[in-house]
């Protein structure tokens, strides 16, 4: 047991745990979400203080609506969808430009990729903070977060044609910056 849970707690008993109140079931609630609303911060924001301070308003806030969840989609999915609107409201709040990173070595070469599955990810995530928002949005949820095309599309509300053009696009915009073994192993992370 784990903060008074067991650790197979199912979705629909931890629900119920946070919608009424019990300590126990927002401290597993948290642990078990917090990774995944810091890593999404850390993407959008762009700055980690800027990402901590959001990933606790958006835990707050989950909480607190845990009430208006209806079910129709996966918990992380709506809890996905309340960390991207708020992330996309700091932005425009803050009006900051994402931060880009020159990504050729000395020599004006494409840089070398990592053999590491996970340092690829980490290289991936610094090409994809690269692109303009809308697009760096999409690649994060389709590569990084493995997300189908069907719950992209519930979050973001464009149809799945209007994704997948949005991601030709946003891979179009890469193939400036990496070569085409890299598109492949992009490819690869994504099927892999």
């Amino acid at each position: 047991m784990e903060n008074g849970f067991a650790h197979t707690l199912n979705e629909q008993d931890l629900i119920r745990g946070v919608k009424a109140g019990s300590a126990g079931a927002i401290r597993y609630f948290v642990a078990s979400y917090q990774q995944m609303v810091f890593a999404l911060c850390c993407q959008m924001l762009r700055q980690e203080p800027w990402a901590e301070e959001a990933t606790q308003d958006i835990l707050l806030q989950c909480i607190r609506k845990m009430g208006n969840y209806e079910g129709r989609a996966k918990l992380s999915t709506w809890i996905y969808q309340i960390a991207r609107n708020h992330t996309l409201n700091e932005l425009r709040k803050r009006k900051k430009e994402p931060l880009t990173t020159e990504w050729k070595n000395e020599d004006n070469e494409t840089a070398v990729l990592p053999s590491d599955q996970e340092e690829l990810k980490i290289w991936v995530r610094q090409f994809i903070g690269s692109l303009p928002e809308k697009q760096r949005e999409l690649m994060i949820m389709f590569y990084l977060n493995e997300m189908s095309l069907k719950e992209i599309s519930a979050l973001s509300g464009e149809t799945e044609g209007s994704i997948k053009v949005n991601l030709f696009r946003a891979r179009q915009a890469l193939k400036s910056r990496i070569t085409k073994r890299d598109m492949e192993l992009l490819n690869d992370l994504r099927h892999g």
